[in-house]
């Protein structure tokens, strides 16, 4: 089993990306390898603001390997697959997160304890306000 995100964000098959034979569970050291460009790099060279919702799922052991270090201006969602939508826990933690660079220029991780109840409501107003 493997994800599709790699595919999307980086342009090439699994095989290519070393996803070709598991996703990221939780607890594991790797992640999309920071050489790969990735489709939010890409657009920040053209000046475009970029912004994700949903399931990152290409790596959290190290912050280099997160949404907001890899392009994104802000990432609302889960690092990782698999969680219940409804108390937003995985493996035994807790992973729905708020990641965003400041006004400062500072970058914030924020675990939304805060929000309860349906991913799919939080997804869409996160979308929305976007």
């Amino acid at each position: 089993m493997f994800s599709n995100t790699e595919c999307l964000m980086s342009g090439r098959y699994p095989i290519h990306t070393g996803f070709q034979h598991s996703v990221i569970h939780p607890g594991e050291p790797w992640g999309l390898h920071l050489d790969e460009t990735i489709i939010p790099q890409i657009l920040k060279e053209y000046n475009y603001s970029t912004h994700a919702v949903g399931k990152w799922h290409l790596g959290m052991h190290k912050w280099s390997y997160t949404p907001a270090q890899r392009g994104f201006d802000d990432f609302f969602g889960y690092y990782l697959g698999s969680q219940d939508y409804n108390t937003h826990i995985r493996g035994g933690g807790y992973d729905l997160r708020s990641d965003y660079w400041n006004k400062h220029g500072h970058f914030v991780d924020d675990v939304r304890y805060d929000l309860k109840g349906s991913t799919a409501q939080s997804f869409t107003l996160s979308a929305w306000w976007i």
